[in-house]
């Protein structure tokens, strides 16, 4: 049987070690996941994409205000 456990926190840091990404929440709780190089590249890749979304958002509403 897998056990599920959700953890709901507000970002405040996140630090990415040799071994590990340390996430902080504002209320200072911190939540550290063991992670690999090449689970750190696929991250970047997951977090690069939705970066560049959010910028395409972003500059098509500016062109809709201009």
């Amino acid at each position: 049987m897998k056990v599920k456990q959700i953890v709901e926190a507000k970002f405040d840091s996140v630090y990415i070690g040799w071994r590990d990404v340390q996430f902080t929440d504002t209320a200072g709780n911190a939540i550290n996941i063991e992670i690999t190089d090449n689970q750190v590249l696929e991250l970047a890749e997951v977090v690069n994409a939705k970066r560049d979304s959010i910028l395409e958002a972003r500059a098509e509403k500016e062109n809709e205000v201009e």
